[in-house]
């Protein structure tokens, strides 16, 4: 994704992933592992969207979850809600 965003001016691809309730432990741990320590600096293109699950429960800890994952990222971060929270 990076290479791509780099090589073409008028290209961005982006990245949607998921955060809720019911996904695994390790599920956050490697989200951030790679919006941030495998990166080296920050990057304006190629935005991550993260996508909330529509079983989720708890939307102010979905909310708390998007901010530290924002705060950590190294890459533009988004809420995109193709569900309804």
């Amino acid at each position: 994704m990076l290479a791509i965003n780099r090589m073409y001016l008028n290209i961005e691809i982006t990245a949607n992933f998921l955060i809720g309730d019911h996904l695994p432990p390790g599920h956050y741990r490697a989200l951030i592992d790679m919006v941030r320590s495998r990166l080296d600096r920050f990057y304006s293109k190629g935005g991550i969207y993260l996508s909330p699950l529509h079983s989720s429960c708890n939307h102010r800890e979905l909310l708390r979850t998007f901010g530290k994952i924002k705060n950590l990222s190294r890459l533009p971060t988004y809420l995109y809600l193709i569900q309804r929270l």
